[in-house]
């Protein structure tokens, strides 16, 4: 699984490689004060710099570590001021999100999947 991973994050370095959509867009430094998940990648709390391509490609880097996920387009919510959404799940935080000016980009999470055991008598 772990090859998967790594084969899938060299497959998308490649792409925005030699892909003339993957121009750099915007870039925005931003501290975050908790830690949180981004593509299986956990975090921790400080300052980091997000990029986001044309193509929908962003690259979250800082306190060592740097992460790539897909991203799509949502609707512009006006008068949201630019930054980073996060939700919570199990006691996580991920990032689903970027707020610019002009446009939204959501990133898809998949949620730790809780397995619940009951055991009853007979």
């Amino acid at each position: 699984m772990k090859l998967f991973h790594t084969l899938g994050a060299i497959g998308l370095l490649a792409f925005a490689a030699v892909s003339p959509a993957a121009v750099i867009a915007d870039s925005m430094r931003v501290h975050v004060p908790f830690a949180f998940v981004l593509a299986g990648q956990d975090f921790a709390p400080g300052d980091y710099v997000v990029q986001e391509t044309d193509s929908g490609i962003v690259t979250v880097q800082g306190s060592g570590k740097a992460a790539l996920a897909l991203s799509f387009p949502l609707a512009s919510a006006p008068g949201i001021a630019p930054g980073l959404r996060f939700a919570r799940s199990d006691r996580k935080a991920y990032l689903v999100g970027i707020q610019r000016d002009e446009m939204s980009r959501a990133i898809p999470y998949r949620a730790p999947v809780q397995h619940r055991l009951t055991i009853s008598r007979q």
